[in-house]
């Protein structure tokens, strides 16, 4: 990849009030060559596919102060991230001899997620230490990946008949269409929220008390994309759902002490239930696979016994908590189970 970029920062008055930011463009191009190996039992066959595509990307933020502990700040940009490494082999493998026949590769063709994003914050100082912030987001998505298992005739998936020469796919190819796992472009969809933080350290009681302190904070998103055109229950039909692997409502919980020397943190951190895939589902009769909720508790500790030396321990997962993957809704069959359970870690930190 390569890519050159231009930023202009500034600072005024609007309205007589502080005013100051920054704004810029991006330009970057992608140039892509991937190689990976077909396994078609037999033979194995080398696949090499080469693209290029490029992204203009500008960006703004803005920062107004009607008063030194209160800021509203702005922003826009256009963002995008390029797919994971592994989703783009062309390699795989094809079952020739599975019922129906399945055809597993990467997707070198696939899009970077590509988004516009939009952010308005409100956020007050009123102590040291302290802070209460509200913030709106929004995200237009023009392009996210998603897993997905489709059924396509083997006339459409660009593969040469060679390599199911002398097996039962060869013959059935006309007629019995593959399945096909794989990595596909979604068709984009909406994204919007709002986060809600409380920060402050304790200042009243005995001055122990003053010491302790809080972190809060809640985010509520809501979201519909397409995932395009799928054939369920042998009808072609557009599916739109919450994007994979994003919850509705997440918040998290931190009590803290810290004395300068000693230092303890207990925070509580909650995860809505979220789809892990929202297609394959639908195509085994279930509505969508999701994640259930899970509320996970973790401490850290510390302490600077001098300038030099620190011992510290932190316990993950106090309350064991499992993560538990559901099939359908309605049914909700379990999928997966599992837990690292409670563990501590012990760790001592000597400088000088």
């Amino acid at each position: 990849d390569t890519g050159a970029h231009i930023q202009m920062n500034f600072s005024t008055e609007l309205f007589g009030l502080p005013f100051r930011g920054d704004l810029g463009v991006r330009y970057v191009e992608t140039s892509l060559s991937s190689t990976g190996v077909q396994d078609v039992g037999e033979e194995n066959v080398t696949v090499t596919v080469e693209r290029d595509y490029s992204d203009t990307l500008p960006a703004v933020n803005l920062v107004l102060e009607p008063t030194d502990e209160f800021l509203v700040r702005a922003s826009y940009a256009k963002v995008m991230s390029r797919p994971p490494l592994g989703s783009l082999t062309p390699g795989g493998s094809i079952n020739s001899f599975a019922v129906p026949p399945s055809v597993t590769f990467g997707n070198p063709e696939l899009d970077p997620f590509r988004a516009d994003s939009y952010d308005l914050s409100f956020e007050w100082y009123f102590a040291d230490e302290a802070l209460i912030a509200l913030a709106l987001f929004k995200k237009d998505i023009e392009s996210f990946t998603v897993s997905d298992v489709v059924s396509r005739p083997w006339s459409e998936l660009g593969l040469p008949d060679s390599l199911i020469a002398n097996t039962p796919a060869d013959a059935i190819k006309d007629t019995v269409p593959f399945d096909v796992r794989t990595t596909l472009n979604g068709k984009g969809g909406d994204l919007e929220g709002y986060e809600i933080q409380y920060q402050q350290p304790l200042t009243f009681g005995p001055a122990w008390m003053q010491d302790f302190g809080f972190i809060a904070n809640y985010t509520h998103v809501t979201s519909e994309v397409s995932f395009g055109e799928r054939l369920i229950d042998g009808v072609e039909v557009e599916v739109f759902d919450d994007l994979n692997g994003l919850s509705n409502e997440s918040y998290n919980f931190t009590l803290y002490y810290d004395n300068g020397s000693f230092d303890a943190r207990v925070s509580a951190s909650h995860r809505g239930k979220y789809n892990r895939n929202a297609i394959s589902g639908r195509q085994n009769g279930n509505d969508t696979d999701f994640t259930k909720a899970a509320t996970y508790v973790d401490m850290s500790t510390s302490y600077e016994v001098n300038d030099n030396f620190k011992i510290s321990l932190e316990a993950p997962n106090l309350t064991e908590e499992f993560r538990t993957d559901l099939m359908d809704t309605q049914a909700r069959r379990i999928d997966n189970y599992f837990g690292t359970g409670r563990q501590y870690y012990l760790g001592l930190q000597y400088s000088y």
